[in-house]
């Protein structure tokens, strides 16, 4: 059975959520419908995602509220028509299953459908709706599935919109020293089968969307959501609650164990350096004299990593990169590294340090040019779904499920 969520958490969270949404995505949406657009919310709820996007659409409009539980199609009705009398908006009712807001720039027009999406999108009415919505649910599905909904709404040249996804770069405040097992076990929870046939997306479904609609020639729109807002644990006792229950039963459902013993303090330098890479074999040349010590895997430290490296004249700190969702952090501590960006070639001295903000698309990298080696603190966190690409390479990367990084060409073919 596919994971259910009950009303009372879907209403404490939507205050929240509405004020985590991206507007600027909304508001193309609205542009790109017809004069009277008809959408398919994906695991509706209780019609939260209807009352927020509807006033962006500002004119009649007809909504079908999707959901497995009957219950909660139900509770959207009285939501929904509850808060249009609270602003003074007429409501009718002109069948058993149709809902009437007549709102000032036109009615909305709602409508329930009980549907398991598991069998998506075999059982929906594409061909009866003009774009294709939901909240919060393409973390919970697995690749096939996007593939498929994906197909079916390039066949039918429905717009998909899809909002609030999971990136994995939730943090808690304020910090426990158990916070980064607790994290950790609940990253792994994101990823368990939520009853969709295989491992959830969790942090990887923005990626997993944007890939499989792109396949079929959509044009992807993407934009941040205000994690802050949306977590909202300082705004609500009541949400930080259940929250932090919730990520504490995850973690304890994955068998988060306690860390081992961890020295207190080391001499870096006497940390055993590793060398090579994971590069596809062409590539491995260009780095294969570096030399890297992990020290923050000395301490056990699981939310970031600290390497000391090493680069002997001629050598490179990497392919120049980027990535989608890490960031990364260099500091010089000896020799005269070039740092090669998309904005050209910067010469850093000891003292210097840069960082590489994930998401941009600048990629990047070290090369010693100089006669003496150099040494250098790099510090890049580990948040899980990442990607990157090295486009002076035609080639990419992406994080597995099980946490490897598998090749491929930028377009995704095999290499």
């Amino acid at each position: 059975m596919a994971e259910q969520f009950d009303g009372d958490w879907l209403d404490l969270r939507e205050p929240f959520d509405a004020a985590a949404r991206n507007a600027e995505i909304a508001a193309r949406l609205a542009t790109a419908l017809p004069a009277r657009p008809r959408l398919l919310d994906l695991g509706a709820g209780t019609g939260s995602l209807t009352r927020w996007l509807g006033h962006f659409i500002g004119r009649a409009q007809a909504w079908t509220l999707v959901d497995a539980d009957a219950a909660l199609i139900t509770r959207a009705f009285e939501t929904v028509a509850d808060r249009a009398k609270a602003v003074g908006w007429r409501v009718t009712w002109p069948g058993k299953r149709t809902l009437l807001v007549h709102a000032p720039g036109g009615a909305w027009r709602v409508e329930g459908l009980v549907a398991d999406l598991r069998d998506a999108p075999a059982n929906l009415p594409l061909r009866a709706v003009d774009a294709v919505v939901n909240t919060a649910l393409c973390d919970l599905v697995g690749e096939a599935w996007v593939e498929r909904v994906a197909a079916a709404c390039a066949a039918a040249r429905l717009p998909f919109y899809a909002a609030l996804n999971v990136t994995g770069r939730e943090r808690f405040a304020p910090a426990r020293p158990g916070d980064a097992l607790v994290a950790r076990g609940f990253a792994r929870d994101q990823r368990r089968d939520k009853g969709f046939g295989g491992a959830a997306l969790g942090p990887r479904a923005p990626r997993a969307i944007a890939a499989a609609f792109g396949r079929h020639g959509y044009t992807v729109l993407r934009g941040t959501s205000d994690a802050g807002a949306r977590g909202g644990c300082a705004g609500s006792s009541a949400l930080g609650a259940r929250r932090a229950r919730g990520c504490a039963g995850a973690a304890a459902i994955e068998g988060v164990t306690p860390m081992p013993d961890t020295p207190v303090a080391i001499v870096a330098a006497e940390v055993p350096a590793r060398t090579g890479s994971g590069y596809p074999a062409e590539f491995r040349a260009r780095v294969a004299a570096r030399e890297k010590r992990a020290l923050g895997d000395v301490f056990g430290l699981r939310n970031f990593g600290v390497n000391l490296t090493r680069l002997p004249p001629g050598a490179a700190s990497a392919l120049r990169h980027a990535h989608a969702v890490q960031d990364e952090f260099v500091y010089i501590l000896a020799g005269e590294p070039t740092l090669v960006t998309d904005a050209g070639e910067t010469t850093l001295r000891p003292g210097m340090c840069a960082g590489f903000r994930a998401g941009t698309g600048d990629a990047h990298h070290l090369i010693n040019r100089g006669l003496d080696d150099v040494l250098y603190l790099e510090v890049g966190d580990r948040s899980p779904g990442d990607s990157a690409v090295y486009p002076d390479d035609n080639l990419a990367v992406s994080m597995g499920e099980d946490g490897k990084w598998a090749y491929s060409r930028m377009d995704g073919t095999p290499l």
